[in-house]
């Protein structure tokens, strides 16, 4: 859940960079899931016909070995690549890893932002497609200007968590946006009447923020609510090549998968 103090400064950002900046769509970046965005979330904009840009992110944390309950270091990868189809659209695919002590199954994705020819008010509509059937898909609504967006999402068709799939070590499904909930229902088979059952599936709706500040013609502040972790942190740019920078809190699946992170987040991105 989003924090008082994180809602406050949501607001400050928002008075404060619509005052400070301008709504134009160029410039725009890849998000480590390969829309183009903020750091996490797609914005309302998208690339240029025949433009393109591929990211690599990489973030390090402690995770707790169920077994020997010893912290072993590990660092979770993204590497993606988009470009603009067609006007107004923009593709993208990307893939998910670990390495170190993450015992965690590669994920890939394949992406999709149709951005609405309205320059009043820039609005897009992103889908989240993972290559897995137990993964969720994400479909994220989102308006606003480069300073500031906001938006809903949802996460659709996916493998929940169960009992007996825990305790065969069967997949199961996480969404890339929203958060991850625990609920008790009413037991769907294999149980007493009226008995409860505990399972796990993230958010199906969840809000998102997003916004990139200019410091200088080389230089924006960032700041991202991807409805379950908020980012903030610095992107440098030379001519093609960009670099960035984020904190970004702890979340529901670092709770879910005993991770303790580090809390920062370095990413590339070559634009072509």
């Amino acid at each position: 859940m989003i924090s008082p103090n994180t809602k406050v400064s949501i607001l400050f950002v928002l008075f404060f960079t619509v005052g400070v900046t301008n709504n134009r769509a160029d410039d725009l970046y890849s998000t480590m899931h390969g829309l183009t965005g903020a750091i996490m979330t797609p914005s309302p904009f998208s690339r240029r016909l025949e433009e393109g840009a591929g990211v690599y992110s990489v973030n390090f944390f402690e995770q707790r070995d169920p077994s020997t309950l010893v912290q072993e270091r590990g660092a979770h990868h993204w590497l993606s690549f988009n470009a603009g189809i067609i006007k107004n659209v923009e593709f993208a695919s990307g893939q998910e890893f670990f390495t170190g002590s993450a015992n965690r199954r590669r994920r890939y994705f394949w992406n999709l932002k149709y951005s609405f020819p309205n320059d009043s008010l820039p609005a897009a509509i992103s889908a989240i497609i993972p290559g897995s059937s137990h993964d969720y898909t994400s479909i994220i609504a989102t308006f606003g200007w480069k300073a500031f967006y906001a938006g809903l999402g949802t996460n659709v068709s996916g493998t929940e968590l169960t009992e007996p799939r825990l305790l065969s070590e069967l997949p199961f499904g996480v969404a890339q946006f929203g958060g991850y909930r625990m609920i008790r229902r009413k037991a769907t088979s294999g149980m007493q009447q009226n008995a409860l059952e505990v399972v796990g599936r993230p958010d199906e709706i969840y809000p998102v923020v997003g916004g990139q500040v200019n410091l200088g013609n080389n230089i924006q502040w960032l700041y991202d609510y991807n409805g379950d972790i908020f980012s903030s942190g610095f992107r440098l740019t030379f001519d093609t090549s960009t670099f960035q920078i984020v904190w970004n809190s702890s979340g529901d699946y670092d709770r879910l998968f005993l991770r303790n992170q580090d809390n920062i987040t370095a990413s590339a991105q070559y634009r072509f």
